[in-house]
């Protein structure tokens, strides 16, 4: 049993010098671990300064209790103005706020229209003491209007008389924008859009492009129709045999659908010279309805 046990705890030389060496660095291991907090310091905490922590932050305080102040009416510069008419800037000039400027344009451009002075005051924003101060240089026209006598009597034994609006006769491609805001639902805004779309095309055909216009709705068009006309001499046409695809393109009709496109592969097939506008009605897709709408816009030569 002795010689068993023997055989199971002896070492060789190397054995026994191992055995030294891993028990050696164990023990080191083991006292490191225990010697840490020996070794390795906490920061040092400095005591805080209360005064001095008080004194950074109160040069870095904003005193925010002015932001929200009071409303305190200021002196305008009024001058005789039409609130139906004058320019952002104009209302600007007034004194009024850049803000309430455009608050105003912008009821106008949706077909707002002032009637009388105290419509004005019922502008979002517009305090009751700038209104004061307004109110006795607002000078908006009387509409011009004819009447004609009814064939019946009121109760109070009057004559009723209807109201006939003044026909204003405007061309559309040679009106300004101040001609078109005298019609009844076209502000500013809406005149300019016209004018714009006007130079897109070239000008006007028919009076029924008015419709296709931006921001035209179609019972402002049918209050308006009967206050224009159209002269389509002025219309400027394109030359189809010489125009670029991108000069054809740049027309509001043309672009649509691709017909720009389909006129320069067309043409193409023509040796480069189409003989006759009809001859478009030859293109794949091409309705009389749309040549129709084209037409009025080419020219061979």
């Amino acid at each position: 049993m002795k010689e068993e046990l023997k055989e199971y705890f002896s070492f060789s030389k190397s054995q026994s010098r191992g055995i030294i060496l891993l028990s050696i660095l164990c023990l080191v291991f083991i006292g490191i671990y225990y010697s840490l907090d020996f070794w390795v310091f906490p920061p040092k905490q400095e005591e805080n300064n209360n005064e001095e922590i008080e004194k950074i932050l109160s040069s870095i305080y904003v005193d925010t209790s002015g932001y929200k102040k009071e409303y305190k009416p200021q002196k305008l510069s009024p001058f005789n103005f039409n609130p139906n008419t004058l320019t952002e800037a104009g209302f600007v000039k007034l004194g009024l706020r850049p803000k309430l400027a455009k608050t105003i344009l912008n009821y106008r451009n949706k077909g707002g229209k002032f009637y009388k002075k105290e419509d004005f005051k019922k502008i979002w924003g517009l305090h009751e003491n700038e209104y004061k101060q307004l109110a006795p240089y607002i000078a908006i026209p009387k509409q011009k209007s004819t009447y004609a006598k009814s064939n019946y009597k009121s109760k109070s034994n009057y004559s009723n008389s209807e109201k006939v609006e003044r026909n204003l006769n405007i061309e559309i491609n040679s009106a300004t924008a101040e001609q078109l805001i005298e019609l009844n639902g076209i502000a500013e805004k809406l005149a300019s859009n016209i004018l714009k779309y006007k130079k897109m095309l070239g000008g006007f055909y028919s009076v029924n492009q008015i419709k296709e216009v931006y921001g035209v709705r179609p019972e402002t068009f049918e209050r308006i129709k009967k206050h224009l006309k159209c002269n389509p001499s002025s219309v400027v046409k394109i030359n189809i045999n010489e125009a670029t695809l991108y000069e054809m393109k740049a027309h509001p009709y043309l672009r649509k659908d691709d017909w720009a496109l389909a006129i320069t592969k067309f043409r193409k097939t023509q040796d480069y010279e189409i003989k006759a506008l009809e001859d478009l009605k030859n293109i794949e897709g091409m309705t009389d309805a749309i040549y129709n709408k084209l037409v009025p816009y080419l020219r061979l030569k």
